[in-house]
């Protein structure tokens, strides 16, 4: 039976494990330097969707879906790539190229940054009935059998 890549890598030297890992390293970051889809920038990050939707405390098919999104909120954003261990920077480029940091433009960030299991994009969407439900008097559970008894 063959050997997996992690079986060859432990047997050599710590030398050589030291500079694949580097070079692992590198690779990833160029990756991520070129990734021109969050789908491609996830897998340079080497996180399958379960994980980040983990991360996220969202499901795995609210992650498919966000990456299948073509305009996104920049603390929608800002989660994902935070899900990912990076961290979302915003700039400027002037017509000659300069680039101005815009730091303090963060609308995502609060005084303490909302705990990952609760992202703003997993809220539960209202819809009037939903809110009609939520809204209207309480009916206590006596009263509903009644209700139903009675036929109304």
């Amino acid at each position: 039976m063959g050997r997996n890549i992690d079986e060859v890598i432990k047997h050599l030297p710590k030398t050589r494990r030291d500079r694949i890992g580097a070079e692992a390293q590198r690779m990833a970051r160029e990756m991520i330097r070129h990734a021109e889809s969050l789908v491609a920038l996830r897998k340079a990050a080497g996180q399958t969707q379960a994980e980040v939707a983990q991360t996220l405390g969202i499901g795995q098919n609210a992650v498919s879906q966000l990456e299948s999104r073509t305009d996104l909120y920049l603390s929608t954003l800002s989660k994902y790539v935070g899900a990912l261990g990076l961290q979302l920077e915003l700039a400027l480029v002037t017509p000659a190229g300069e680039r101005v940091a815009l730091s303090n433009f963060r609308p995502w960030d609060q005084t303490e940054p909302a705990p990952a299991a609760q992202p703003r994009f997993a809220r539960k969407k209202m819809t009037a009935r939903t809110v009609a439900k939520t809204t209207g008097p309480k009916t206590s559970p006596a009263a509903k059998r009644a209700i139903k008894k009675s036929g109304s």
